[in-house]
């Protein structure tokens, strides 16, 4: 009996902590938290943060720089050489006909350098410009036949590096992490061009409060 007051107490404090979150959400983590508890593995390298948010945000971090290197590393004979140019790309392929602005902020682009990326792909061949029809100030993207092309054959390369960084996870794993984390991404994704140019004092305080 106190094992299943135990298991649902932690299903409530996970409900509260993640309200979207299912009760198959709550089983991978259940299982996979249990199992991690008895790895003796070391964490990461380097500097150990003293604090668990310190640490999982390293954690990530060190990850996003080698996940980095080895999109480098298949970019090199390839018509787009940065990341962030196949995720103006990726945008392009999955939206159809977004507003310029639309695409540089939905990948976390400075609007300044997401125009410069925008101006080398349509100097290359790989993405149109034209008028918005319903606002004369913006302007609308769209993939050429050739920006197609070129898309489909380096996001093969992309989904490369993804499986081999995340090979030796399985599925539920990965299902957990993705729970765990898209939260943050989609908290900040809709704020973080509007903190730029403040205090991070006054933004961590509202943030926070």
């Amino acid at each position: 009996m106190e094992e299943t007051v135990e298991l649902v107490c932690r299903w409530a404090e996970f409900k509260k902590a993640h309200p979207n979150a299912s009760i198959e959400d709550f089983c991978r983590y259940y299982i996979i938290e249990q199992r991690e508890n008895t790895k003796q593995e070391s964490l990461v390298g380097g500097v150990i943060p003293d604090s668990v948010s310190g640490l999982l945000v390293k954690l990530l971090a060190r990850i996003a720089r080698i996940h980095a290197t080895y999109v480098s590393m298949v970019l090199e004979e390839e018509a787009v050489s940065r990341i962030e140019e196949v995720g103006i790309l990726a945008t392009l392929y999955q939206m159809g006909h977004p507003k310029k602005s639309e695409v540089i902020y939905s990948n976390l682009l400075d609007f300044s350098s997401g125009t410069d990326m925008i101006a080398r792909l349509k100097t290359k061949g790989f993405v149109n410009e034209s008028e918005d029809k319903e606002d004369k100030r913006s302007k609308r993207l769209s993939l050429t036949k050739e920006g197609k092309k070129v898309f489909l054959k380096v996001i093969q390369k992309i989904v490369r590096v993804a499986n081999l960084l995340t090979y030796d996870m399985s599925e539920d794993d990965k299902k957990l992490c993705i729970q765990l984390l898209k939260h943050i991404d989609i908290k900040f994704s809709a704020v973080v061009h509007k903190h730029k140019g403040r205090k991070f004092d006054d933004v961590y305080r509202e943030m926070t409060s």
